[in-house]
């Protein structure tokens, strides 16, 4: 998502400055409020097309307040121009904090079952990061990790990896399936278990403990009704302090 903003940004920078240059060249450069004004709006047209509407609406209204800031004489200092850059900041900064993690997810080996991941945990296990951008997750021998990161992005399996982990500290990686129906028809064939999405949801879990659930099992074709009779110990296992 970041990169899909990246190149909106370097797409509309281009514009301005050519905008920009055309102006110098013709001795009429204009305040540079105009500019950023023309910059925003360029970034917001094509989002408002998109998924993404509501964040384009957002930054055609504030290239607009800076077309029409760039009429008052005022606003010409150099002091003011930095204000120019801050709606970009405050967008990247948002969209980094919304951004799905990237994380290794290490399961204690010969474990089956359900794997429950508890965010915002007071008392929880501390954080701890792989390469400097990537969590680690290690699961308990229940299936259960509370931990002390945060989540407030979207969910991404894309960005997940699951090991198994032996006593030594040796990882085995664990392939991801989200349908078995899928996996059956084209033939694939794997004798050992494999991840897929959990899909549990309990009602009255508190919003701050975001849950992630997976199913680490040979086989499931339906993830919605696995294990039903288990389900209300798992509730159990997503509270934390």
């Amino acid at each position: 998502m970041i990169l899909f903003f990246l190149l909106i940004l370097i797409f509309a920078t281009t514009i301005a400055a050519i905008l920009y240059f055309y102006d110098k060249k013709k001795s009429k450069i204009k305040n540079s409020f105009f500019y950023f004004g023309i910059l925003y709006l360029i970034m917001g047209i094509p989002l408002i097309l998109s998924f993404f509407a509501l964040v384009g609406m957002s930054l055609a209204l504030v290239g607009a307040g800076f077309l029409f800031l760039s009429k008052m004489r005022q606003y010409e200092s150099k002091k003011f121009k930095v204000l120019g850059i801050i709606p970009i900041l405050g967008l990247f900064g948002f969209l980094i904090y919304w951004e799905a993690p990237y994380a290794n997810i290490l399961i204690p080996q010969g474990y089956e079952g359900r794997v429950l991941i508890v965010h915002n945990c007071k008392n929880g296990e501390p954080t701890e990061r792989e390469n400097i951008f990537r969590r680690i997750y290690r699961i308990g021998s229940d299936g259960v990790l509370h931990t002390q990161f945060g989540y407030h992005g979207n969910f991404d399996m894309n960005r997940l990896d699951f090991y198994s982990v032996d006593d030594l500290g040796d990882r085995e990686e664990i392939p991801k399936y989200r349908n078995g129906f899928y996996e059956e028809r084209i033939g694939i064939q794997w004798e050992k278990a494999k991840i897929y999405h959990g899909f549990l949801r309990n009602p009255h879990q508190d919003e701050n403990h975001k849950i992630m659930n997976f199913i680490l099992e040979r086989e499931v074709y339906f993830p919605d009704d696995y294990k039903k009779e288990e389900i209300p110990n798992w509730y159990e296992k997503m509270n934390c302090d």
